[in-house]
């Protein structure tokens, strides 16, 4: 199901010693699981409808596929270069909160959309 870097990731947590955090842990895992592979199919569905899902949606798992690609790439070469992760942490938080942002700004136009053309 996971691969061998998911297993490894799973051992490795399993030898820690979180405490009380570890519930913390499996909640957000769970959660972080889930949502990225159900969230694309959904918010295709409400930010376009069901007319022609299966293309845009296509194109949607491209570009998210693509994403993950670079997003990897980027990761790596910033953590070649400074040796650390302290500066690629904020640098995903940031790009995760404009990504929220540009979720919120679709959903709020679909919305608009959708109320302007049932008038």
């Amino acid at each position: 199901m996971f691969g061998d870097a998911g297993r490894h990731t799973i051992q490795n947590i399993a030898l820690m010693d979180f405490g009380q955090g570890l519930y913390g842990i499996i909640l957000f895992w769970g959660l972080g699981s889930g949502i990225t592979s159900v969230l694309p199919t959904l918010l295709t569905s409400k930010i376009f409808g069901n007319r022609d899902y299966g293309p845009i949606y296509g194109i949607v798992l491209s570009v998210n596929r693509f994403g993950g690609v670079i997003g990897t790439v980027l990761v790596s070469l910033l953590f070649d270069l400074t040796g650390d992760y302290t500066i690629i942490w904020p640098a995903c938080v940031a790009s995760m909160v404009l990504a929220l942002a540009a979720i919120m700004i679709c959903l709020n136009r679909s919305g608009k959309a959708s109320a302007s053309s049932a008038e």
